[in-house]
């Protein structure tokens, strides 16, 4: 499925920029951490579903549910639009779009 993988690659590299950007405007070395270790865990679920499908897709899925629940507690807590509200929204159509893919890789079958 080449047009999930993009959408993991994307998600998973705004991610890392993301992270980066936190360390940099404000010096939080958590966000780098969390925001790069998240973006890398999507990118290997991504490259590992071009062998191993199932796995490889469940690994981004666990990646983008820890950046959505995250963000989701962030925006909740703080109410900014960036980054919480985002990347809330943005775990979430990720996860609408593993779903989909998913689903239209089974009835392909």
């Amino acid at each position: 499925m080449r047009w999930l993988d993009g959408v993991l690659l994307a998600f998973g590299v705004l991610n890392i920029f993301a992270g980066a950007e936190a360390y940099f405007a404000k010096g939080s070395l958590p966000s780098l951490l969390g925001g790069g270790l998240a973006g890398i865990v999507v990118i290997a679920g991504a490259a590992l579903a071009k062998s191993h499908p199932t796995a490889g897709y469940a690994v981004a899925a666990l990646g983008t549910l820890a950046v959505g629940g995250r963000m989701l507690g962030t925006y909740l807590s703080k109410h900014t639009v960036w980054p919480g509200l985002v990347f809330t929204v943005l775990s979430a159509a990720v996860l609408v779009c593993l779903v989909v893919g998913y689903f239209a890789a089974k009835k392909a079958a």
